[in-house]
């Protein structure tokens, strides 16, 4: 699901700070005054986030009733913060993006992505990418219970922030799109050769599986895959499977209450009793990862290509790997036609 549909197009606020970024795009002289379109680019953010939960049927959820899309003076190098439904952006982001500075509008949606996965994560939507995302998130905060060097150890690996950073990176050529379709051609190509760059380097960054776990305790390398890094943080907190059901198809407890890893063989199993068909290309993705690092093979013959997209033929690991990552390269090669 997407963070800008219909609704957010027609809404007030939208009209307002499309206003003002068309005016931008085409130099003219504003005709808004400051302290309005900052008021409505806060309201538009919230009106996104409110949007968000009624898709994912959150809005009912007694938990996410007290979100808030404010303003307020962060450190020098911080643009936002996400905690729990509450996002913050700096006044200097708002500042920016009215004097000109394009650019700002990715802050804007970083901290709105943050919101997306919060709320993906919470309904437990099966995608890949969110599934390691969740994975981290986990053994992060359980790790950050003795020892709270993690984050600030692997924030540029963090997959969180990396796939927020290319989130943040489409949605803001999507708002330019929407914006001024005429002049989208001449501002993507202004930055092409700089957003090829950047995206070489988010997928870079998400291939590199291992963290830095020095002065992290209970650990004995300096380094550790993430996934060994969740399944060891996973042994002490089995309610994790109860709190987030997507882990179950993963992982179960046996009769001796010993948390249990699910290969190959065991996985195709559970794909073959499987009827959804976000779940089965879910289930395709966690077997893809666990084959060879230098080919995948058919995963399986029966399913409907139609339905689900699924290889029969050798595939690059990237490809499926990367999953929704792969579809910037896409997007980007044919000039984003969204």
């Amino acid at each position: 699901m997407e963070l800008i549909n219909k609704n957010i197009v027609n809404n007030r606020h939208f009209k307002i700070v499309e206003k003002v970024i068309r005016n931008i795009l085409h130099k003219r002289k504003k005709d808004t005054v400051y302290e309005a379109f900052k008021s409505h680019l806060i309201f538009l953010g919230e009106s996104i986030m409110k949007n968000y939960l009624e898709k994912t049927g959150l809005i009912k959820d007694e938990s996410f009733k007290k979100i808030r899309f404010s303003s307020g003076n962060l450190s020098d190098k911080i643009l936002g913060s996400h905690y729990e439904g509450n996002i913050v952006i700096d006044e200097k982001v708002i500042e920016g993006l009215y004097n000109g500075k394009l650019e700002m509008l990715e802050a804007f949606f970083h901290e709105l992505n943050h919101f997306k996965i919060y709320c993906d994560i919470e309904v437990g939507t099966p995608n890949i990418c969110l599934y390691r995302i969740l994975k981290e998130k986990l053994a992060r905060e359980s790790i950050d219970k003795h020892d709270r060097n993690y984050y600030y150890a692997n924030y540029s690996l963090y997959s969180e922030e990396i796939y927020v950073e290319f989130l943040a990176l489409m949605d803001f050529f999507k708002f330019i799109k929407l914006v001024d379709p005429k002049r989208f051609d001449s501002v993507f190509d202004e930055l092409r050769e700089a957003t090829s760059t950047r995206l070489k380097d988010i997928i870079n960054r998400w291939s590199n599986e291992t963290r830095n776990l020095y002065r992290v305790i209970n650990f004995n390398n300096d380094y550790v895959n993430i996934n060994d890094i969740f399944d060891l943080q996973l042994r002490d907190n089995k309610k994790w499977l109860e709190e987030y059901p997507l882990l179950k198809i993963e992982y179960y407890i046996d009769e001796c209450g010993n948390i249990v890893k699910r290969n190959i063989g065991e996985l195709r199993e559970v794909l073959k009793i499987e009827t959804d068909n976000k779940r089965k290309e879910f289930i395709c993705m966690l077997i893809l990862n666990k084959m060879d690092i230098e080919d995948y093979y058919p995963v399986i013959d029966h399913i409907n290509n139609d339905d689900i997209k699924i290889p029969h033929k050798k595939i690059k690991k990237d490809v499926y790997t990367f999953a929704n990552l792969s579809k910037c390269l896409f997007l980007y090669q044919t000039n984003l036609k969204i």
